[in-house]
């Protein structure tokens, strides 16, 4: 009898440590969540032409053969609505929370990880495109650095020319 009721103490002891324990724990929040914005001290975005840093006037006039003005003008307009979406390029301001949403100062809709948390995907509604796909190179609990990479061509008469191109976008918490 005396073993029995050591071994029920034993047991009632174990199941207070067990409970105490889960009660003290906290659900995971995800790095993500929470308000991103462009940090003042860095630029927002940096625009890389065949991996050398360029300006929106410098990358329209050199691909382009635009005057500055209309390069900038071009530019700023093909990377909101071609590669940012709906990150405002005036801002950078966004907010994730942990229902899958995001609102920006211009939009809202949904945001998604995959491919193990490595890549983020953007949806919102009355944009260019259904969905904006970022590579994420750092994500912490105070950082978020995303990357968009692509190769176009520009088809004019009597010439073709691939560019490669690739957006950085930096953000902190």
């Amino acid at each position: 009898m005396k073993n029995l009721t050591l071994k029920l103490m034993s047991l009632a002891l174990f199941t207070a440590i067990f409970y105490s324990c889960q009660e003290n724990e906290q659900p995971f929040v995800h790095p993500i969540i929470g308000e991103w914005e462009s940090d003042a001290g860095q630029p927002f975005i940096q625009l890389y032409l065949e991996g050398v840093e360029k300006t929106p006037s410098e990358f329209g006039m050199e691909v382009f053969q635009l005057n500055e003005t209309d390069a900038r003008i071009f530019m700023e307009e093909y990377l909101q609505n071609q590669v940012l979406g709906p990150i405002n390029l005036g801002s950078g301001k966004i907010v994730f929370d942990g229902n899958n949403s995001f609102r920006t100062s211009g939009s809202q809709g949904i945001w998604s990880l995959f491919n193990s948390d490595t890549r983020l995907r953007l949806k919102a509604e009355n944009l260019p495109l259904d969905q904006y796909d970022f590579d994420i190179l750092t994500l912490s609990a105070n950082k978020l650095e995303l990357k968009f990479d692509a190769t176009f061509e520009l088809i004019e008469e009597g010439a073709n020319e691939v560019y490669n191109f690739m957006v950085l976008i930096n953000l902190t918490k």
